[in-house]
């Protein structure tokens, strides 16, 4: 009875030890398995945001090539392109506007002045986007609008030439009279150096002036 017993406990201990040989390689093979995982690569988002940078400022040069020869249609179509690779690339939203504003057809000045306005909301220390929704206004008539774009882009940049110009030439069609307009003239009058432009800012500082000065006697 005794070397039965000692026979079916050696046949248990085979068993066991085989079992744990079984366990380990079970052990090894997941172990493998989640190495492998573990070596996959993973998404690394800076990389993925300068990779789509990258494509998003090659469309949109490729888009002022087209700009500049002319191809509003082919500008727009890579500038749009660009701002798929990139939405919130604030350059190409400039541009694309300008594109419509050039292109000027059906809808074009409605799309150019929303894609401005994204591109201020993204560029929120360039002066440009407001100045050229001005110049968008001004070109429709809308004086007004036109007037208090210019005036946010000098918030911006107070001696920004282009938006001086624009201002002043609104304020000229509104007969627009105040302290803060004369202030904005004198400040176009000491930078401007064209003689045409000089000369109008001149002449709309003096009206200001003298209608400041009549409503003070008054």
């Amino acid at each position: 009875m005794k070397l039965g017993m000692m026979h079916m406990s050696d046949g248990r201990r085979n068993a066991v030890a085989a079992m744990a040989r079984v366990g380990a390689v079970i052990v090894l093979l997941a172990g493998g398995a989640m190495s492998g995982c573990s070596n996959r690569p993973r998404s690394n988002p800076a990389e993925d945001r300068q990779r789509s940078l990258g494509e998003a400022v090659t469309l949109a040069n490729r888009g002022q090539s087209a700009m500049k020869a002319g191809e509003y249609t082919k500008a727009i179509e890579l500038f749009t392109q660009s701002i798929q690779a990139a939405p919130d690339f604030g350059a190409s939203w400039h541009e694309l506007g300008l594109a419509h504003m050039k292109r000027g057809v059906d809808d074009d000045y409605m799309k150019a002045g929303q894609a401005l306005q994204r591109a201020a909301s993204l560029m929120p220390t360039d002066p440009k986007p407001l100045r050229n929704l001005g110049i968008l206004y001004q070109q429709r008539g809308f004086e007004a609008e036109a007037l208090k774009h210019f005036e946010d882009a000098l918030l911006i940049a107070p001696n920004d030439i282009d938006s001086l110009r624009g201002a002043s030439a609104s304020v000229k069609l509104l007969k627009k009279t105040d302290a803060i307009t004369l202030d904005m003239l004198k400040r176009a009058q000491m930078i401007e150096t064209d003689p045409t432009w000089r000369d109008l800012i001149m002449r709309e500082r003096i009206r200001v002036e003298n209608e400041l000065e009549e409503r003070l006697k008054g």
